[in-house]
């Protein structure tokens, strides 16, 4: 076994067990060269299993602290954790602005 064969080993193993299993345990056809129907099955089956298992196991992500974070992150996705700071930051160079002052408020 050279070294990119036991890569692709580790890989499989590590990162794709359900996969790993079923390519290992896959029934072959009749020649022993391909896999069978049902062995295709098996497969397409741990390939599905691979796409959500991982997906569903994240915890959910965390929303922003204010309205405006949120409205943010929907149309950016990106993290709150830089949303957060960047309405923070945004609200802080605003307070600081002496726009208005002397005028009533809304």
């Amino acid at each position: 076994m050279n070294i990119s064969e036991s890569t692709h080993d580790e890989i499989m193993e590590t990162c794709y067990p359900d996969l790993n299993k079923a390519l290992v345990a896959a029934e072959l056809d009749e020649e022993e060269l391909d896999y069978s129907e049902k062995g295709c099955d098996q497969i397409r089956k741990a390939v599905q299993v691979e796409r959500t298992r991982l997906r569903d196991s994240h915890p959910p992500a965390k929303k922003t602290e204010t309205e405006l974070g949120r409205e943010i992150q929907k149309q950016t996705g990106a993290p709150s954790v830089l949303v957060n700071r960047i309405v923070r930051e945004g609200a802080k160079k605003r307070l600081q602005t002496t726009e208005g002052e002397g005028k009533k408020p809304n």
